[in-house]
């Protein structure tokens, strides 16, 4: 068996990209198997939480959002037909 290495992103994932919290915090990420601090990732509050649902209603009313309503979720790969 081989060892792979895992990226750990430190930032969140807004609106299409990775961004710093607003605040600029950040908190440990800790292995609970070994107590490593793996790294430190944005701790995001609620004003990060308002960008990302703005970002968020702002892709389900584009276009490309219609598109995907109007198909149905079973048109995304990602979701699995019960």
């Amino acid at each position: 068996m081989t060892a792979t290495t895992l990226e750990i992103r430190t930032q969140a994932f807004v609106d299409g990209t990775y961004v710093d919290a607003l605040s600029a915090a950040t908190f440990d990420c800790v292995n609970p198997a070994t107590g490593e601090t793996l790294a430190q990732v944005a701790a995001c509050g609620a004003d990060d939480v308002d960008r990302a649902v703005r970002g968020a209603r702002a892709a389900f009313e584009s276009a490309s959002g219609r598109a995907w309503r109007r198909s149905g979720a079973s048109a995304c790969s990602c979701v699995s037909p019960s």
